[in-house]
Parts: structure tokens; sequence; C-alpha cells
């Protein structure tokens, strides 16, 4: 598989500029969590380590504090915490939000399915 490397983390907080981001990386996971949320902190080396898995040129990893950032949180339909959603403009993708269990592992597998989908409709 190409898109897999050992790196060093790549998690951006992205809160203060949101579509800047978006605008400039054309495939990303975006992480939506809030500082209170113990789930979310109990997560947080797990996304770390993901980060390092995937290679930063397939994918971005981003952060988003959906309590500095609540009505553009809301309208990308996150009611709970940690979601996780893809974004892309590769062959215009949809967002797509992970309904898996908090694992890295399953999430790892869903990262890993996007991408080779992705590669295949090249």
């Amino acid at each position: 598989m190409i898109f897999l490397q050992m790196t060093s983390c790549f998690v951006f907080d992205i809160t203060k500029r949101i579509d800047k981001s978006m605008a400039k990386h054309n495939l990303m996971i975006v992480k939506y969590t809030a500082p209170w949320c113990l789930m979310c902190r109990n997560f947080d080396d797990q996304f770390d380590q993901l980060s390092s898995v995937i290679s930063k040129d397939s994918l971005y990893f981003a952060e988003v504090n959906c309590i500095k950032q609540e009505e553009y949180c809301l309208s990308q339909g996150v009611v709970k915490f940690p979601t996780f959603v893809m974004y892309g403009e590769p062959i215009g993708m949809k967002p797509q939000k992970y309904e898996g269990n908090l694992q890295s592992n399953e999430l790892l597998g869903w990262i890993k399915d996007i991408l080779d989908k992705l590669q295949n409709k090249q």
C-alpha cells in the first residue's frame, strides 16, 4: 500500500482556519472534539498514532474544537464527540462520517477502505 509510512505525528488544530485548511488539502480527516470530552482526550494518542502511520501526502489529519467553533460543527452535523469526518475533493467525494467503534484499528480500516476506493477510481 503506497499510503503507509512511519513518520512523526501530523495532527493539526484547524479551529481558527477551517475554511482555509479545507481549501488547501485535497483529502483530510477531521476529529471534532471538545476540551471537556473525556473520550476525546482518551483517543488523542491513538489519533496521533494513526497520523504517523498514514502518509501525510495521502491524508491531512486535523482537529476542530467545537466549543470554539460551535456553529461550524453544528453545520457539519456534529452532535457527539468525538466525531470523525473525511472530506475530499478527489472525484467529488462527499463527506464521509465514521460510524464505527472508537478503536484505532477500526478507524484505520475505515480510512484505508476509503483511500483504496479513491485510488481504484483514478
